[in-house]
C-alpha cells in the first residue's frame, strides 16, 4: 500500500535526547517527521519516555541534545509568544480553576493572540470552538459541575480557540469511560490539524491514528502506519502482550483486541 504523500512537513525531530544525569537517559537519540494534518500516536510501556518526549516538542523541556523544527524554523528561533500562538498543549496533569466557567476557560485559549481580532472575531472564535466541542450546553456551568469527559472536551475546546498549528496531547483518554473515549478521539481526528499524543490504550490507536511511534525504554523502536507499526509481533516485543484483529459481525472492519492473561493464585483451603 502506498503512503506517499506531497504535503508539507509540519514537525521534525531530528537526534533528540534527554538526559538527566551521566547514568540516567530518559530520550535517546530519536527522529521521526510529522505532515501537516497527520495524527501521530506515541505508544509504550509505562516510563517508556512518551511523556518526557511529548514536553520536549511541547517546548516544556530542554533536550539535552537533537533538534525540533515546527516546519523548517528550529524551535530554538521561535520566541515564546510564537510558540504559544503555533503550537496547543493539553496535558495529564493540567488542573483548571474549577471555580471558572467552561466558556471563561476556553476564552483563556485566546491569550496569546491577544489584541490580534476584533472583539466580535474573537467572541466568535470562542464560540465556534464550544460548538465543535459540544459544549454550548454547558458553557455557563463551573468547571466543578463537569464530568471527566466534559472537563477533557473542554481542555481540546481551549485549544481548538488557540488555532495551534500543532496539537499535542499527553494521555487524553486517561480515567474516561469507554464512550468518552470515543467521543474525545472523534473530536480531535475531526480537527483537521496536525496532532500529536500518546496513547495508552492500544485498541483505540488503529482507528484514530495516521502514524504510530512505538517507545520502549527512551528508544523509537518503529514508526509508520498503523497497520504496518502494530503487528502482533511488535505488541508482544514491547509490551509483553498478544493483540489479534477480529473481525466485525455487522461492519467491514476488523477489532483490535488485547489478550490480558489474568493468572489466579491456589486457593489454599
Amino acid at each position: 500500500m502506498s503512503h506517499l504523500t506531497n504535503k508539507p512537513v509540519a514537525l521534525s525531530v531530528k537526534g533528540l535526547s534527554y538526559q538527566i544525569s551521566a547514568s540516567k537517559v530518559l530520550v535517546s537519540d530519536i527522529d521521526f517527521h510529522v505532515h501537516m494534518g497527520e495524527i501521530l500516536v506515541m505508544a509504550g510501556p509505562n516510563g517508556a519516555g512518551k511523556t518526557t518526549l511529548i514536553k520536549m516538542i511541547a517546548g516544556l523541556n530542554e533536550p539535552s541534545s537533537g533538534q525540533i523544527l515546527l516546519g523548517d524554523i528550529d524551535y530554538k528561533e521561535i520566541g515564546m509568544a510564537e510558540r504559544a500562538r503555533k503550537i496547543a498543549y493539553v496535558g495529564q496533569n493540567d488542573d483548571p480553576d474549577i471555580r471558572l466557567s467552561v466558556r471563561q476557560y476556553i476564552e483563556l485559549g485566546r491569550l496569546p493572540h491577544r489584541g490580534a481580532l476584533s472583539k466580535n472575531a474573537e467572541q466568535e472564535l470562542i464560540n465556534q470552538a464550544i460548538e465543535v466541542a459540544g459544549l454550548v450546553n454547558m458553557q455557563h456551568n463551573i468547571i466543578a459541575q463537569l464530568s471527566g469527559g466534559e472537563k477533557q472536551r473542554m481542555k481540546v475546546a481551549r485549544a481548538i480557540c488557540q488555532r495551534p498549528d500543532l496539537l499535542i496531547l499527553d494521555e487524553p483518554t486517561n480515567h474516561l469511560d469507554p464512550q468518552a473515549r470515543g467521543d474525545l478521539l472523534s473530536l480531535i481526528s475531526g480537527l483537521g490539524i496536525t496532532v500529536i499524543a500518546s496513547l495508552h490504550d492500544l485498541a483505540l490507536i488503529e482507528a484514530f491514528a495516521t502514524h504510530v511511534a512505538i517507545i520502549k525504554e527512551g528508544q523509537l523502536m518503529s514508526y509508520g502506519h498503523p497497520e504496518e507499526v502494530l503487528s502482533s509481533h511488535m505488541i508482544r516485543n514491547v509490551f509483553n502482550v498478544d493483540m489479534h484483529r477480529l473481525e466485525h459481525p455487522t461492519e467491514k472492519r476488523f477489532i483490535p483486541t488485547l489478550d490480558i492473561k489474568i493468572t489466579k493464585p491456589e486457593v489454599l483451603n
